[in-house]
């Protein structure tokens, strides 16, 4: 599943910008600081309400949540029939569940 690798055009130029003297560099540069940011923000006022548990690790859940983001924009390019804002809303809720289970350490051996 993995060992076969199609390369897309979006992927190549960020692969490309990575290179700090590449065009778009700066460019992808401050917009993943901006996400990440806007991210971290809402992980944080998350757990302040409660939806997501203290224990969260919020630089993992923000690293997968934008790794998931990108990569479904990935999918819906080359079929528009991917819901992207359904399968973000299910990722946020599992990591809503996960993060409250180390709160409730008995709840995990129960089932």
């Amino acid at each position: 599943m993995f060992s076969e690798s199609r390369e897309s055009p979006s992927r190549k130029v960020i692969a490309e910008a990575s290179v700090g003297r590449h065009p778009a560099h700066e460019f992808f540069t401050e917009r993943y600081a901006w996400v990440r940011e806007r991210m971290r923000r809402a992980v944080h006022h998350a757990q302040a309400t409660g939806e997501l548990g203290e224990n969260l690790d919020v630089d993992a859940a923000v690293d997968l949540i934008i790794a998931a983001a990108d990569g479904l924009q990935q999918q819906w390019l080359l079929d528009r029939s991917i819901d992207m804002v359904e399968r973000l809303q299910r990722l946020w809720t599992g990591l809503a569940a996960v993060s409250h289970l180390a709160e409730h350490p008995g709840a995990v051996a129960a089932r």
